[in-house]
């Protein structure tokens, strides 16, 4: 099968992907650090994402108004984001100034000039995104889930930091993790668009000759062993209860992983999904109700997130875990199971058709897994998943000890919430 897709790896360890799409009059460009909050001390909790906003703030060559503006000016659109491993900073444009758009992100990326002034301007901003994330309870239970879960691990620190370990965070603490990350064979550079491989990497090259290898960085394994229910409460006076149960997954490339998303898809994607059928619209327990995978590169996690009637939080527990534990027991029926491919297939389809996503498809593949696989092959492989195989992943997954549940709300019984969590 011929590639649809091009890579290139330069003498400095930079990995760079493009996807060529000749009808498109605009191009998506991301650049992705091997970067984020399980990489930091718990000194240093919140860097990686402070970084992120610092870099906004101008290089010797240009302003931040400027960098925004020339972006801006011309109908595009520019962002970034920091994960627990990755960061990554994307921009959209019109093709024909892609050049340029590769000229501002990787200036931005690799010469900020971290000035003092905007330091701690941009200090004072984080530290109201974490009072923001900690006042909104659908977001602030998940960072509740994954310091349980996760069980000491730095994959269960919040991405960004605490007010204390924000404030004692230097200009040198900055400029030494930022040398120690922001590394050429750390980084990957991903475009789609109407692009000429050769070209892109050209140009590529010459924006990144300056930007050195470094040692690959590292991060502590997860080894926890999950051998009993875990729970976490904040009590809070709330007209709902903010719940996220959730179970250890699967790893970023593990084989099952097809299978696992059908699960989710099944389970709770939709509204055509169980859980959305079950718990919203036969019970009326909750308005809003959902499942998803989160996959790094060791480990990972299903689960379920909801917004729960206060008075209703046993019974709905209860329906979630019994529907979690049909799939132990009974294979998913066959029109069920074509109905949930053929969801996943249309929007791999639909998302092909966009250089936002098509872009991001490449630098996180490459990123995380160091190679890019075909969305037909995405595709085959979820076709292939049996019903058995999914009653099987499940039977391993949805097991009393491995469950994790986080809870914001007005909870008056936590043992009556205790003795809930098993399976039928």
């Amino acid at each position: 099968m011929t590639k649809s897709y091009s890579v290139t790896r330069l003498d400095n360890g930079l990995r760079i992907a493009t996807k060529n799409m000749p009808d498109m009059k605009s191009a998506a460009l991301g650049v992705w650090f091997g970067c984020g909050s399980r990489y930091e001390t718990r000194k240093m909790n919140g860097i990686s994402h402070f970084i992120e906003h610092l870099v906004f703030k101008g290089t010797k060559k240009r302003s931040g108004n400027e960098i925004c503006e020339t972006i801006e000016g011309l109908g595009g659109e520019i962002n970034a984001s920091t994960s627990e491993e990755s960061t990554v900073y994307f921009v959209k444009i019109i093709q024909e100034k892609l050049p340029l758009a590769v000229d501002i992100l990787l200036d931005m990326v690799i010469n900020p000039v971290f000035k003092k002034e905007f330091l701690e301007k941009q200090r004072e901003i984080v530290f109201e995104e974490i009072h923001m994330y900690e006042d909104t309870p659908p977001s602030h239970v998940e960072d509740l889930f994954n310091h349980l879960i996760w069980k000491g691990n730095t994959l269960g620190a919040s991405i960004l930091g605490s007010i204390e370990s924000m404030t004692r965070i230097s200009r040198k603490d900055i400029t030494e993790y930022k040398g120690k990350m922001y590394t050429s064979n750390n980084c990957v550079v991903a475009a789609a668009g109407d692009i000429d491989h050769k070209a892109f990497v050209k140009l590529v090259r010459k924006h990144t000759r300056y930007l050195k290898p470094g040692k690959k960085p590292q991060f502590r394994k997860v080894r926890a062993k999950w051998s009993k229910p875990g729970l976490l409460i904040e009590k809070r006076n709330t007209e709902q209860v903010h719940v996220l149960l959730g179970v250890p997954a699967l790893h970023w490339t593990h084989p099952s992983r097809f299978a696992l998303k059908l699960i989710s898809t099944i389970l709770g994607e939709n509204m055509s999904s169980r859980l959305f059928k079950s718990v919203r619209e036969e019970k009326g327990y909750a308005y809003s109700i959902h499942t998803d995978i989160d996959r790094f590169l060791d480990t990972g996690s299903f689960y379920v997130g909801a917004g729960i009637v206060t008075e209703k939080i046993i019974p709905a527990l209860k329906l979630v875990l019994a529907e979690l534990g049909r799939l132990r027991k009974t294979k998913v029926p066959k029109r069920e199971l074509e109905r949930a491919k053929e969801f996943i297939r249309g929007n791999l389809i639909m998302g092909s058709e966009q250089t936002t996503s098509l872009m991001h498809w490449l630098g996180e593949s490459l990123r995380m897994a160091d190679r890019i696989n075909e969305i037909d092959y995405t595709i085959n492989a979820l076709i292939n998943v049996s019903a058995e195989e999914i009653r099987n992943l499940a039977r391993s997954l949805f097991k009393d000890g491995r469950l994790n549940l986080a809870l914001i709300g007005d909870i008056k019984d936590s043992s009556s919430i205790e003795k809930v969590l098993r399976f039928a």
